[in-house]
């Protein structure tokens, strides 16, 4: 028999018309629970702060993970997603928490609705570095041309 592994993302990058998507770290870590209740074993996570809004800060990383490891061993995956207003190196805050086990890496860039979700070679390349100088397992993602 073919094992699967159900990955969840419940945070999203844009509202989406008549859902409601956890935003805040308690949010997320109780949305991640439930999912990892349902069967899911691994989650993909971006940070978020107390407000809610997209930031790259490892207290708030920390935070997230803190409350999800209290109810669950879910394997956590760190995204090194982010547009432009986030650095490359907030972009990989995930990989500076012990506990992110896999983190995703973004294979080129995409268009994704009026922006540009830009992944350089040079930036790859150095999410790769990062990656295995702290022993995360890289999830390649791979965007159709848009």
């Amino acid at each position: 028999m073919n094992k699967i592994l159900l990955s969840v993302a419940p945070v999203a990058k844009y509202e989406i018309p008549g859902a409601r998507l956890p935003k805040t770290p308690e949010e997320i870590a109780a949305e991640t629970v439930a999912c990892a209740q349902a069967g899911a074993a691994m989650v993909h996570l971006h940070v978020r702060d107390e407000q809610g809004e997209a930031c790259g800060t490892l207290e708030a990383y920390s935070r997230t993970l803190d409350l999800i490891r209290r109810e669950s061993e879910i394997v956590i995956q760190g995204s090194t997603g982010g547009f432009a207003e986030l650095s490359l190196e907030e972009r990989c805050v995930a990989l500076k928490e012990p506990r992110t086990q896999v983190a995703s890496l973004n294979m080129g860039s995409t268009n994704y609705k009026d922006l540009v979700y830009i992944n350089a070679m040079d930036d790859i390349r150095y999410w790769a570095r990062r990656m295995k100088e702290e022993n995360v397992i890289p999830e390649m993602e791979f965007f159709p041309r848009g």
